[in-house]
Protein backbone atom coordinates (compact mmCIF):
# COMPACT_ATOMS: atom_id res chain seq x y z
CA UNK A 1 0.00 0.00 0.00
CA UNK A 2 1.11 3.60 -0.81
CA UNK A 3 1.29 6.61 1.92
CA UNK A 4 -1.03 8.33 -0.37
CA UNK A 5 -4.45 7.29 -1.56
CA UNK A 6 -7.41 8.25 -3.47
CA UNK A 7 -10.70 6.81 -2.43
CA UNK A 8 -13.59 6.84 -5.04
CA UNK A 9 -16.59 7.04 -3.14
CA UNK A 10 -20.00 5.61 -4.49
CA UNK A 11 -19.39 1.72 -5.04
CA UNK A 12 -16.12 1.79 -3.24
CA UNK A 13 -16.73 3.41 0.02
CA UNK A 14 -20.40 3.61 0.35
CA UNK A 15 -22.94 1.01 -0.78
CA UNK A 16 -25.10 3.38 -2.81
CA UNK A 17 -25.35 1.29 -5.78
CA UNK A 18 -28.28 -0.73 -4.70
CA UNK A 19 -30.22 2.15 -3.81
CA UNK A 20 -29.50 3.48 -7.24
CA UNK A 21 -30.72 0.67 -8.84
CA UNK A 22 -34.29 0.53 -7.54
CA UNK A 23 -34.49 4.71 -8.03
CA UNK A 24 -37.15 4.35 -10.50
CA UNK A 25 -39.06 1.63 -8.80
CA UNK A 26 -39.07 3.30 -6.00
CA UNK A 27 -40.31 6.93 -7.46
CA UNK A 28 -42.69 4.91 -9.53
CA UNK A 29 -43.97 3.16 -6.67
CA UNK A 30 -44.61 6.29 -4.96
CA UNK A 31 -46.73 7.40 -7.50
CA UNK A 32 -48.81 3.99 -7.33
CA UNK A 33 -47.26 2.93 -10.01
CA UNK A 34 -45.73 -0.90 -10.15
CA UNK A 35 -43.99 -1.92 -13.30
CA UNK A 36 -42.21 -5.15 -13.65
CA UNK A 37 -38.59 -5.20 -13.81
CA UNK A 38 -38.71 -6.25 -17.76
CA UNK A 39 -40.91 -3.14 -18.28
CA UNK A 40 -37.93 -1.17 -16.65
CA UNK A 41 -35.49 -2.67 -18.88
CA UNK A 42 -34.89 -0.02 -21.19
CA UNK A 43 -33.71 2.64 -18.99
CA UNK A 44 -30.86 0.41 -17.71
CA UNK A 45 -28.66 2.30 -20.30
CA UNK A 46 -30.30 5.48 -19.77
CA UNK A 47 -29.68 8.86 -18.46
CA UNK A 48 -31.34 9.94 -15.47
CA UNK A 49 -33.09 12.69 -17.94
CA UNK A 50 -33.82 10.42 -20.51
CA UNK A 51 -35.76 7.83 -18.39
CA UNK A 52 -37.69 10.69 -16.91
CA UNK A 53 -38.86 11.50 -20.39
CA UNK A 54 -40.04 8.28 -20.95
CA UNK A 55 -41.62 8.28 -17.14
CA UNK A 56 -43.98 11.08 -18.73
CA UNK A 57 -44.28 9.55 -22.13
CA UNK A 58 -45.42 6.07 -20.65
CA UNK A 59 -47.73 7.08 -17.69
CA UNK A 60 -48.70 10.95 -18.68
CA UNK A 61 -47.07 12.33 -15.54
CA UNK A 62 -47.90 16.20 -16.10
CA UNK A 63 -44.92 17.46 -14.72
CA UNK A 64 -41.54 18.21 -17.53
CA UNK A 65 -39.03 15.29 -18.02
CA UNK A 66 -36.72 17.65 -15.98
CA UNK A 67 -39.56 17.99 -13.16
CA UNK A 68 -39.28 14.55 -12.86
CA UNK A 69 -35.62 14.25 -13.19
CA UNK A 70 -35.60 16.62 -10.44
CA UNK A 71 -37.87 15.12 -8.29
CA UNK A 72 -35.89 11.53 -8.62
CA UNK A 73 -32.89 13.42 -7.59
CA UNK A 74 -34.77 14.84 -4.62
CA UNK A 75 -35.51 10.82 -3.65
CA UNK A 76 -31.76 9.60 -4.70
CA UNK A 77 -30.42 12.73 -2.09
CA UNK A 78 -32.34 11.51 0.73
CA UNK A 79 -30.78 8.06 1.18
CA UNK A 80 -27.16 10.05 0.48
CA UNK A 81 -28.53 11.94 3.56
CA UNK A 82 -30.32 9.75 5.55
CA UNK A 83 -29.36 5.74 4.81
CA UNK A 84 -27.15 4.78 2.41
CA UNK A 85 -24.32 2.91 4.63
CA UNK A 86 -20.58 2.44 4.46
CA UNK A 87 -19.05 -0.69 2.37
CA UNK A 88 -18.61 -3.56 4.93
CA UNK A 89 -15.07 -3.35 6.67
CA UNK A 90 -14.65 0.36 5.25
CA UNK A 91 -14.37 2.42 8.41
CA UNK A 92 -11.93 -0.05 10.08
CA UNK A 93 -9.64 -0.20 6.80
CA UNK A 94 -9.28 3.62 7.13
CA UNK A 95 -8.67 3.58 10.66
CA UNK A 96 -5.86 0.95 9.89
CA UNK A 97 -4.35 3.40 7.56
CA UNK A 98 -4.47 6.36 9.44
CA UNK A 99 -2.97 4.97 12.28
CA UNK A 100 0.12 3.90 9.44
CA UNK A 101 0.27 7.67 8.25
CA UNK A 102 -1.50 6.68 4.45
CA UNK A 103 -2.82 10.16 3.63
CA UNK A 104 -6.19 9.71 1.72
CA UNK A 105 -8.63 12.21 -0.26
CA UNK A 106 -12.00 11.39 -2.10
CA UNK A 107 -12.51 11.72 -5.70
CA UNK A 108 -16.42 10.87 -6.74
CA UNK A 109 -18.66 11.63 -9.47
CA UNK A 110 -21.26 12.70 -6.74
CA UNK A 111 -21.91 16.05 -5.96
CA UNK A 112 -19.81 17.63 -3.49
CA UNK A 113 -21.91 19.09 -0.86
CA UNK A 114 -23.96 16.13 -1.14
CA UNK A 115 -21.02 13.33 -1.01
CA UNK A 116 -19.66 15.53 2.41
CA UNK A 117 -22.65 15.06 4.31
CA UNK A 118 -23.24 11.57 3.54
CA UNK A 119 -19.36 10.40 4.53
CA UNK A 120 -19.55 13.25 7.34
CA UNK A 121 -23.14 11.22 8.52
CA UNK A 122 -21.09 8.01 8.50
CA UNK A 123 -18.16 9.08 10.85
CA UNK A 124 -15.65 8.66 7.66
CA UNK A 125 -15.24 12.19 6.38
CA UNK A 126 -12.50 13.01 9.43
CA UNK A 127 -9.91 9.96 7.26
CA UNK A 128 -9.73 12.35 4.24
CA UNK A 129 -7.57 15.68 3.99
CA UNK A 130 -9.99 16.45 0.85
CA UNK A 131 -13.02 15.68 -1.37
CA UNK A 132 -12.94 16.70 -4.92
CA UNK A 133 -16.09 15.80 -7.02
CA UNK A 134 -16.25 15.65 -11.03
CA UNK A 135 -19.58 17.52 -10.77
CA UNK A 136 -17.05 20.46 -9.52
CA UNK A 137 -14.11 20.45 -12.03
CA UNK A 138 -17.03 19.36 -14.57
CA UNK A 139 -14.45 16.38 -15.63
CA UNK A 140 -15.66 12.81 -15.82
CA UNK A 141 -13.22 10.13 -14.97
CA UNK A 142 -13.15 9.13 -18.16
CA UNK A 143 -10.16 11.72 -18.02
CA UNK A 144 -7.63 11.85 -15.19
CA UNK A 145 -7.67 15.39 -14.39
CA UNK A 146 -9.60 14.96 -10.78
CA UNK A 147 -6.78 12.23 -9.68
CA UNK A 148 -4.60 15.09 -10.63
CA UNK A 149 -6.02 17.31 -9.08
CA UNK A 150 -5.62 15.07 -6.00
CA UNK A 151 -1.97 14.88 -6.42
CA UNK A 152 -1.29 18.38 -6.66
CA UNK A 153 -3.25 18.97 -3.18
CA UNK A 154 -1.30 16.62 -1.36
CA UNK A 155 1.20 18.89 -2.14
CA UNK A 156 4.33 16.74 -2.13
CA UNK A 157 6.71 15.86 -4.47
CA UNK A 158 5.26 12.97 -5.60
CA UNK A 159 4.35 10.88 -9.31
CA UNK A 160 1.10 9.24 -9.73
CA UNK A 161 3.25 5.88 -9.20
CA UNK A 162 3.08 6.79 -5.44
CA UNK A 163 -0.16 7.55 -5.07
CA UNK A 164 -2.93 4.46 -4.91
CA UNK A 165 -6.21 4.88 -6.93
CA UNK A 166 -8.97 2.59 -4.67
CA UNK A 167 -12.02 1.87 -7.65
CA UNK A 168 -14.72 -0.10 -8.19
CA UNK A 169 -15.27 0.89 -11.69
CA UNK A 170 -13.54 -0.22 -14.38
CA UNK A 171 -13.45 2.94 -17.00
CA UNK A 172 -12.54 4.63 -13.78
CA UNK A 173 -9.50 2.38 -13.08
CA UNK A 174 -8.38 2.39 -16.63
CA UNK A 175 -7.75 6.06 -16.69
CA UNK A 176 -5.78 5.89 -13.26
CA UNK A 177 -3.83 3.23 -14.66
CA UNK A 178 -3.11 4.73 -17.95
CA UNK A 179 -2.46 8.04 -15.93
CA UNK A 180 0.05 6.37 -14.13
CA UNK A 181 -1.52 5.41 -10.97
CA UNK A 182 -1.05 2.70 -8.79
CA UNK A 183 -4.61 0.85 -9.05
CA UNK A 184 -6.27 -1.09 -6.24
CA UNK A 185 -9.80 -2.36 -7.75
CA UNK A 186 -12.66 -3.38 -5.27
CA UNK A 187 -15.43 -5.96 -6.24
CA UNK A 188 -18.77 -3.96 -6.50
CA UNK A 189 -21.86 -6.62 -7.73
CA UNK A 190 -22.84 -4.15 -10.78
CA UNK A 191 -19.44 -5.01 -12.12
CA UNK A 192 -19.37 -8.64 -11.44
CA UNK A 193 -18.90 -10.02 -14.69
CA UNK A 194 -16.16 -7.83 -15.57
CA UNK A 195 -13.93 -9.36 -12.28
CA UNK A 196 -11.42 -10.76 -14.54
CA UNK A 197 -10.60 -7.48 -16.66
CA UNK A 198 -10.17 -5.16 -12.98
CA UNK A 199 -8.24 -7.92 -11.91
CA UNK A 200 -5.88 -7.78 -15.22
CA UNK A 201 -5.33 -4.37 -15.28
CA UNK A 202 -4.78 -3.27 -11.83
CA UNK A 203 -1.99 -3.59 -9.57
CA UNK A 204 -4.08 -5.08 -6.08
CA UNK A 205 -7.64 -5.98 -6.48
CA UNK A 206 -9.90 -7.13 -3.50
CA UNK A 207 -13.17 -8.74 -2.65
CA UNK A 208 -13.59 -6.98 -0.04
CA UNK A 209 -11.94 -3.91 2.21
CA UNK A 210 -11.34 -6.41 5.20
CA UNK A 211 -9.55 -9.22 2.72
CA UNK A 212 -7.17 -5.24 1.95
CA UNK A 213 -6.94 -4.50 5.52
CA UNK A 214 -5.98 -8.33 6.58
CA UNK A 215 -3.39 -8.35 3.90
CA UNK A 216 -2.35 -4.85 4.47
CA UNK A 217 -1.49 -6.21 8.32
CA UNK A 218 0.54 -9.03 7.28
CA UNK A 219 2.59 -6.66 5.36
CA UNK A 220 2.92 -4.02 8.70
CA UNK A 221 3.64 -7.11 10.79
Amino acid sequence: MKQFAIFDMDGTLIDSMPYWDRLATEYLGGRGIHPTKEQLAPIETMTLLQSSALFKEWFGFPESAEEIAAQMNGLIEQHYREDIPLKEGALPLLQFLQAHGVRMIVATATDETLARACLGRLGALPFFENLFSTETIGISKEKPDIYLLCLEAFNTSIQPKDIAVIEDAPFSLHTAHAAGFYTIGMAEPVYADRWQEICALTDEAYRSFTEMREKLQRRFS
